[in-house]
């Protein structure tokens, strides 16, 4: 009997514990939204690893009919000369991001949808005009306390049909 109210008096402490961990979702949102602009910024300071940085080291890519698995070490090198070899003259929300936290505020979601404008370098050296428009979904779980993009789904329909966007990533 000793044992059975030790285990009662347990639990109940336990789940009293559990209950009493309040989310502050608005700061979650901002925190998240704060990551977000951290990679629009990236783009115009050409900066892979601010754009990485709040990747996990592992992320699944949905897109084009596939599902992959990326990793920073993998994904910097295009992504760099993508960034540095593109001239950002707009990144602007189509309409403002969309952010959801979870319940247990470990997961999160961001929907996103940009218009880019810019100049981009090509391989022969030759420059031109690139347009297009972004929409993806990133999923982020939280890790000891920092947000960290574990999953994303993107499109991108070109303006002009010339941009490689799609093959820096």
């Amino acid at each position: 009997m000793k044992f059975f109210t030790i285990f009662m008096v347990l639990s109940v402490l336990v789940s009293l514990a559990a209950c009493g961990k309040k989310i502050d979702y608005d700061k979650e949102k901002v925190a998240i939204l704060e990551l977000y602009k951290a990679v629009n910024q990236a783009h115009f300071d050409h900066d892979a690893v601010k754009f990485l940085a709040s990747s996990a080291e592992k992320w699944y890519s949905v897109g084009n009919g596939e599902v992959k698995i990326r990793t920073k070490q993998e994904t910097a090198p295009g992504l760099d000369q993508y960034l540095k070899n593109t001239r950002f003259l707009e990144v602007t929300d189509i309409n403002p991001p969309v952010i959801e936290i979870s319940e247990d505020g470990k997961t999160a979601w961001l929907i996103g949808e940009v218009k880019v404008r810019g100049i981009q370098r090509k391989k022969d050296g030759t420059e031109e005009e690139i347009a297009f428009r972004s929409s993806w979904l990133s999923i982020y779980k939280k890790d000891k306390d920092r947000w960290q993009r574990v999953a994303t789904s993107a499109s991108a329909r070109d303006e002009f049909a010339k941009s490689d966007f799609r093959e820096a990533f």
